[in-house]
């Protein structure tokens, strides 16, 4: 990982934690997975993973101080993370191709392996045993409903949020180019001189 792409993943692991902090006291409402979807996207997987990993860890660190620990949740939070951000960079490869409706179908996707991993870690730091998954997921259900949905909407902004960082002129390490238009024979204009 070159400088470039360790300041980027600075950069936006620090604002993804800055965010979340920002809505701490709303249940279930964060920015991090998001961010980790959209470095996966623009910066490829070894810079999206690096991110994600280091937005679990600041974070972490951060809602200790302010909540508590959460311990043992935090490897699971690590792999979900990771795994969304690389979901982001296989969705790279496709970018232009998707809708928005495809976008909120992977927040969605994404926060329920989220919601699922966390709470099998919370099973390890319960002492209980796998088998009681269910239970604790059907508990939680306002939570991961919340979490669902809000994640879906923010991630139905992705192509937005893409299409503005390539106006700014981000230099992104992934290639997202819009498919090359070819004019109609109607649209040439043809010199004659």
């Amino acid at each position: 990982m070159n400088t470039k792409e360790l300041t980027t993943a600075i950069t936006l692991s620090s604002m993804a934690v800055a965010s979340t902090l920002i809505l701490i006291f709303l249940p279930n409402v964060e920015l991090i997975t998001f961010t980790c979807f959209i470095t996966g996207i623009l910066f490829g997987w070894r810079v999206g993973i690096f991110t994600a990993a280091l937005t679990a860890t600041i974070y972490e660190i951060a809602v200790t101080a302010i909540l508590g620990s959460s311990g043992i949740i935090f490897p699971f939070k690590v792999i979900a993370y990771c795994t969304t951000a690389l979901l982001g960079a296989f969705c790279g490869k496709y970018f232009w191709k998707l809708k928005k409706r495809d976008f909120m179908i992977m927040g969605a996707f994404a926060t329920l392996i989220f919601d699922i991993l966390t709470t099998i870690g919370m099973l390890f730091l319960l002492s209980q045993p796998l088998s009681s998954l269910l239970y604790y997921l059907i508990l939680g259900t306002p939570f991961y409903i919340v979490h669902q949905a809000s994640n879906a909407i923010l991630f139905t902004f992705t192509p937005d949020i893409v299409t503005a960082l390539d106006k700014v002129g981000l230099e992104a390490k992934t290639i997202i180019e819009a498919p090359q238009k070819v004019p109609s024979p109607a649209k040439l204009q043809i010199s004659t001189t």
